[in-house]
């Protein structure tokens, strides 16, 4: 199916003007008179109504770049999933109508509107999250966007809606759908609307599922309107309403996005579990280190690599705690060769935990470090 050209929208309403202005004449033209073409006079009163008609058409015209002109196939969708009210009306009045209705609780901007009127989920683009109730305030911070609200025509395109919702609010724009559409769809086509809410509301009986969980879902619920519609292109209404069987946990396509969720997860859960028990040899080797420096009093190295130096002799943290280092009798003097007893400008937190450990921690004179 191709776009109309321009020049074809021009045809039609030209075509649309020769129509109005044949009607007019006929209606408002008197019996013939005998020997005549069989044309007669025009009244006053027709010519009045001629000249009104011919306005309306101007009208018309002028609207034409901002009117919705459904698609054959759209105006068929329409036909079988809209409600009883809507049939024999014109597609722009459907939506002004919807538009203004107190059953819209969404922002009723005129390509979800266009979307709504042949149920154009998923793969046009329309999405739940479209529907999602507007508050007052929202609607106040949104009234600085630039919408178009008088454009029903295509070229005001869709905007794309919100991705990932919480579950809270995909419940709410489930509803507010289901709402609007009690208005604007058949009772057949709200029990699929009506089976994707009781699924959702059931499937959170253990808890909110997490924005990850709910973004498949939402997915998912899209995918299953976009096939309602495909059904009822193919197979009609009837056949379609079946897809309300499909919303169960045991879905194949669920399934699969959850499970590829689950994996995901699992597989991160199984990394964290074996790095706790399958320590790297670093990580090993530093606590073995540790383990044999408190069984034995030793400095591990981790800790002896930050002493202060004196010269080439390290710093005696003995020396510095409340035990204090004898030297073996010589004052002034470490017991090990290659340290040395002097008063440090600082000192290292694991300095300071070591000797706290091992020697009773530091000495008063020292507790300032």
């Amino acid at each position: 199916m191709t776009d109309l050209t321009a020049s074809d929208t021009e045809a039609d309403d030209a075509a649309d003007a020769r129509a109005v202005r044949q009607q007019v004449l006929a209606f408002g033209q008197g019996p013939a008179p005998p020997g005549s073409s069989g044309v007669g006079t025009t009244t006053p009163a027709a010519a009045a109504v001629a000249e009104t008609s011919f306005s309306a058409v101007d009208e018309i015209r002028g609207r034409a770049s901002t009117t919705f002109r459904p698609t054959t196939l759209e105006q068929q969708i329409h036909n079988a999933i809209g409600h009883p009210d809507h049939q024999g009306k014109d597609a722009q009045c459907i939506l002004e109508c919807a538009q203004q209705a107190r059953e819209t609780r969404f922002r009723a901007a005129h390509p979800i509107l266009r979307g709504a009127f042949d149920f154009g989920f998923h793969i046009r683009g329309l999405s739940v999250m479209h529907f999602a109730h507007e508050s007052r305030i929202s609607t106040m911070e949104a009234s600085g966007a630039v919408v178009n609200m008088t454009d029903f025509s295509r070229k005001n395109g869709l905007q794309p809606a919100a991705a990932e919702p919480s579950y809270t609010g995909l419940l709410e724009a489930l509803t507010s759908l289901r709402h609007f559409g009690r208005k604007f769809y058949n009772a057949a086509t709200v029990d699929v609307l009506n089976a994707a809410i009781t699924f959702i509301e059931e499937f959170a009986d253990g808890g909110d599922p997490d924005r990850e969980t709910t973004k498949r879902l939402l997915l998912w619920i899209n995918m299953k309107l976009g096939k309602f519609r495909g059904l009822v292109i193919s197979v009609g209404l009837a056949a379609a309403v079946r897809v309300t069987d499909e919303f169960t946990l045991q879905d194949s396509l669920l399934s699969e996005l959850l499970y590829n969720l689950q994996k995901a997860k699992l597989d991160k859960l199984t990394a964290m579990i074996e790095a706790q028990q399958h320590p790297s040899p670093k990580v090993r080797s530093k606590g073995k280190e540790h383990q044999l420096a408190k069984l034995t009093g030793r400095i591990p190295k981790s800790v002896a690599r930050g002493l202060p130096k004196q010269g080439s002799q390290q710093l005696c943290l003995k020396h510095l705690s409340k035990m204090g280092c004898s030297g073996n009798g010589t004052p002034g003097q470490c017991f090990a060769k290659g340290r040395a007893h002097f008063r440090p400008t600082a000192l290292s937190s694991e300095a300071k935990d070591h000797i706290k450990q091992h020697f009773g921690g530091l000495a008063p004179e020292f507790a300032d470090l």
